[in-house]
Formats: C-alpha cells, sequence, structure tokens
C-alpha cells in the first residue's frame, strides 16, 4: 500500500509543513487582494480584512487557514490554484502535492478514553506524562461545567504539550478549538492588539489598530479592545475551545495579560461569550475565583514508570515489574529532570513504547 499524501489527511494537528505553507501564503498572498478573492471563491472562506501592517501577524491567520482546509479536505485545491497562479513559486507549491505522510504519523495507540492518552501529538510520539491533575481539571471543563483553565509551569514542564491532550480530546467529543499560540510570532511583540485581532479573525470580524492607536496605558488598550471583542463577539451556542498558549513568554506586553483578565473574567463570571471554554497557559495575572488552576509539577522517576505501565496496559502487554523498572531506568538515568533536555527524553519513551512493547504484543509498530 503507498504512503498517504500529507494534503489528503483530514486533521487538526499543526506540522512543521503546515507552518511552513502558511509562510509561503502569506508571502504570495500579502496585499493582493485579487488572489483573496480567488481563493475565497475555491473554498467559500473569507479571508478578507486582514492587516497586513506589522501589527498583524498574517502567518498565525495563514496557519489556522490551512489547518481549516485540511480538516475539509480543501486544501488540495488551494495548493493546485496556487501553482498555477505563481509560476515563480510552482515548485514550492508542488512539493505539498507530492508530499507523503511519515511513517510515525500512522496510528498506533489508542487509549480507551481520550484523556488517558499517554502519548498524543503528530504521530502519538509526544510522551504526557504527570498529568492526572490536569486530565481532572479538562473532565471538569469537559463535563462539569466550569468555563476556564489557567496551566501554570515552570520551564519545560510541559505546558505547551496540554494542547496536544486538548487535541485529542477536541477530536474525540467534536468540538472546535482555535489556538492561539505566542511562540508563532517568535520574538516580536505580543500585544493585546495581536491578540484580539487574531481571536476577531478566526470569529470572522475585524478589529483596526485605531481602537488603540493612541492609546499608551495598557489597561485602557486591554478594556477598549475588550469592548470591541464582546461587541463583535458571534453567538456561540455549541461547545468552543479557546486556547492562549504561551503567555509566560519574554515578547508578551503586559496589555495582552491585561486582556486576557479581561477575557477569563469574560467567559467565567460573566458568560458574555456564550458556550466558550477559555484555556490559558504561563499566566501569572489575576483569574476569577472559578478559574481552575493546575500548576505542572516536576517530572519524577514514578511518573515515568507509571507511563510505561498505563500504556502497556492499553496495548495490551501485562508489564513485569521487573521491565517496568528497565524500561524507566533507560529514560532516568540518561536525563536530568530538572533540566530543559529532559523534554528530549520523549523520543526515548516513543521508541520503547512504540518499538519495544509493540513488538512484546506481536503488534506492528
Amino acid at each position: 500500500m503507498s504512503a498517504r499524501l500529507w494534503i489528503e489527511e483530514s486533521t487538526d494537528e499543526k506540522d512543521e509543513q503546515t507552518t511552513a505553507l502558511a509562510i509561503l501564503l502569506a508571502e504570495v498572498v500579502k496585499y493582493r487582494r485579487d488572489v483573496e478573492k480567488e481563493l475565497e471563491t475555491i473554498t467559500q472562506i473569507d479571508v478578507a480584512d486582514i492587516y497586513w501592517d506589522e501589527q498583524f501577524q498574517a502567518r498565525a491567520f495563514w496557519t489556522g487557514y490551512v489547518l481549516d482546509l485540511r480538516r475539509k479536505g480543501l486544501l488540495r485545491y488551494v495548493v493546485e490554484h496556487m501553482a498555477t497562479r505563481f509560476p515563480p513559486r510552482r515548485e514550492d507549491f508542488e512539493y505539498y502535492l507530492k508530499l507523503k505522510v511519515a511513517k510515525r504519523g500512522t496510528a498506533w495507540y489508542e487509549p480507551p478514553d481520550p484523556l488517558d492518552a499517554m502519548f498524543v501529538g503528530p504521530g502519538t510520539s509526544q510522551p504526557m506524562i504527570n498529568r492526572s491533575k490536569l486530565r481532572a481539571e479538562l473532565r471538569k471543563l469537559s463535563k462539569e461545567g466550569f468555563r476556564t483553565l489557567n496551566i501554570t509551569g515552570g520551564s519545560a514542564s510541559g505546558k505547551t504539550y496540554s494542547y496536544q491532550l486538548l487535541q485529542v480530546l477536541s477530536r474525540a467529543e467534536g468540538f472546535p478549538m482555535l489556538l492561539v499560540d505566542v511562540a508563532e510570532w517568535g520574538t516580536e511583540r505580543f500585544g493585546a492588539l495581536e491578540l484580539a485581532q487574531r481571536l476577531a479573525g478566526h470569529f470572522k470580524f475585524a478589529i483596526s489598530a485605531e481602537v488603540v492607536a493612541d492609546v499608551p496605558d495598557p489597561h485602557t488598550r486591554a478594556r477598549l479592545l475588550m469592548n470591541e471583542l464582546r461587541d463583535n463577539f458571534p453567538p456561540v451556542r455549541n461547545p468552543r475551545w479557546i486556547v492562549i498558549d504561551g503567555l509566560d513568554r519574554a515578547n508578551v506586553d503586559p496589555d495582552a495579560r491585561g486582556l486576557v483578565e479581561k477575557l477569563l473574567r469574560s467567559v467565567d463570571v460573566n458568560a458574555e461569550l456564550g458556550e466558550v471554554k477559555l484555556v490559558v497557559t504561563g499566566f501569572d495575572g489575576l483569574v476569577p475565583p472559578k478559574t481552575r488552576k493546575e500548576p505542572i509539577s516536576p517530572i519524577t522517576r514514578p511518573d515515568v514508570r507509571q507511563l510505561f505501565a498505563v500504556a502497556a496496559a492499553h496495548l495490551g502487554y501485562p508489564a513485569t515489574d521487573a521491565e517496568l523498572d528497565s524500561w524507566t531506568a533507560q529514560v532516568w538515568d540518561g536525563s536530568d529532570p530538572a533540566a530543559d533536555e529532559f523534554a528530549l527524553a520523549g523520543e526515548t519513551i516513543y521508541g520503547i513504547a512504540r518499538e519495544t512493547i509493540c513488538s512484546l504484543t506481536g503488534q506492528s509498530a
């Protein structure tokens, strides 16, 4: 059987190819309203009202656009059109028409409950270590009516990986989810305007930079932009999750944190945005009393052992204590849990689970 084409995969997982294609589209379409109209005709998705000035992160818009097209099975038509429309970039676009799904993209691990997943992300290759409390909090948001969650933790604690667990839940329960990833801005400033415009673009309305053009006070800027969001936000009657990831990054401006405070209150206390669930990571500002809080604690050796135990059980293998100890030692003895490089141990964990445990059960990895 031939490998599947990347462009034909229906998924909401952002990978390196998604980001690269988004950058390519942003470069080619910039200031070309005629091309935007062509894309709207092909996809029936509005790409108008994009702010191309330095304050709007076009790449963030196009990343969401590419993901949306992949989910709907429309990405091939856009890429084929762009390859023909822009001959100098034909090879760049045709690359995505030929790109195959990597072997790691195949499913090998499916837990009985999505929130019990011990591996997430592309190819289900990213271990979710020490997340029992996070899973409990997500269940409360999903099943018990809570609306907001703040995930905190130190460097390399895995706050961002929590989004991948949310993706598993999103696919299982069928609710749409918007990710605002501060990392997409790189070292460029991420302020309240950038956040507000990203949210507005997703919900098909626009917020002009003129709203806060002559407003230096960060609290006032946050208030004015919250008013714009509240006044223009469409009715949301079915569950929709918004995830704002990376608020502890150095390029986050004070007015962005101020806007997040107001968003949390708007969603949790006043319920002004309909059936929205809001998850933020790395936020150190004020949160409403009912906001669920999940400080991610440092990873311990028993956490790694427990991951192997649960993963083996999911795969149908009755691992012995000696096997669990051996696998744990392979990971733990070569890593420093207090250092950033411990995150790299995920590759070792993935290899043991997929190659070793699958082979012991007679399954194909």
